[in-house]
């Protein structure tokens, strides 16, 4: 769930500085002030539902696919990989209630899918937002926020915003050189790191496993636009990230490479995680353990009926095996 939540997380986090690397504005009020608070009142959340989905191109051709549905509220949380879900029990998730983890662990070749359950003894639900509320004041995270702005540079004047029925979007877009100096400056050093790191060692395209992999000498940003939308309590809503890039390997082929992020936030404060087994967090009690396994807590593994229910007699603290 880590490794999801952390990627979910990184999403978010690139789809909004993708945008507000687009300006920055001094004034209150303005498109990027409205933007950046809006961000960080979503950073603590600790209720919400987000969905989104994620796609690289290279040379027109999608390389990497990403959907996700995720849910968090006070009492756990919840996460769907909409990208490889294989049939109507949804069997790319993650479920914590804090207390109950549930979530699929593998699947034998007679394609019988067994999930881990683990009963433990603490929660282990990490309650509020991805940010305390509490630490926006603080002279840390101004610090954080100053140097965003001042990272971002004079790039203030290319977003802009309107209103429609309460919601306003946040827009804008810019291209390559129009980037601050210190960001050209940040690729151009990824870079020669990139090379740096194979030891300048190339000898054929071939011993790559993907054109996506080669080491480049040169990266131009075509255009980097983005479109973000708050209602009127400051409650980021969408964010919409593109970033087109033209990039020159070091066998001297031009390549075009795409990222595109689309992140919808909904049920704000009213979101409700349920476990997408029906009934297991009434069956896998502590209690229900000890009587099947001996033991309260820790790891099991069990499969479903045909229906959907819960395979009682599967239950099992051996790895399943076919």
């Amino acid at each position: 769930m880590k490794k999801i939540k952390v990627r979910l997380v990184c999403l978010i986090v690139a789809s909004v500085m993708l945008v507000g690397a687009v300006t920055v504005a001094a004034i209150e009020g303005s498109p990027y002030e409205t933007l950046k608070n809006a961000f960080f009142n979503a950073l603590t959340n600790e209720n919400f539902t987000v969905k989104g989905e994620m796609t690289i191109t290279f040379n027109g051709e999608v390389y990497e696919e990403e959907k996700f549905h995720f849910i968090s509220t006070e009492t756990g949380t919840v996460n769907f990989d909409l990208s490889r879900t294989r049939d109507i029990f949804n069997d790319n998730f993650h479920f914590n209630s804090g207390a109950l983890e549930i979530y699929p662990v593998t699947m034998l070749s007679d394609g019988e899918q067994w999930y881990a359950v683990r009963t433990m003894r603490t929660s282990n639900a990490r309650a509020g937002g991805l940010i305390p509320a509490e630490e926006l004041g603080s002279a840390r995270f101004r610090f954080m926020e100053l140097l965003v702005d001042l990272f971002v540079g004079d790039l203030r004047n290319n977003m802009y915003m309107s209103s429609n029925d309460g919601i306003r979007r946040v827009s804008g877009a810019i291209s390559h050189n129009q980037l601050p100096e210190v960001v050209r400056v940040g690729v151009y050093m990824l870079v020669e790191e990139s090379q740096r790191w194979h030891n300048s060692n190339f000898d054929s395209r071939d011993d790559f496993h993907s054109p996506m992999d080669i080491p480049i000498q040169s990266l131009t940003f075509n255009r980097i636009s983005g479109d973000a939308d708050i209602d009127a309590a400051g409650n980021l809503l969408y964010l919409n990230a593109n970033v087109n890039l033209t990039t020159v390997d070091i066998f001297g082929y031009s390549n075009v490479i795409e990222f595109s992020a689309v992140v919808n936030f909904s049920d704000i404060g009213t979101s409700i995680v349920q476990s997408p087994i029906e009934g297991a967090l009434e069956l896998f009690t502590p209690e229900f353990m000890y009587e099947q396994l001996g033991r309260r807590y820790g790891i099991a593994y069990f499969t479903r009926n045909a229906d959907g229910s819960i395979n009682i007699e599967s239950l099992t603290t051996a790895w399943p095996r076919s």
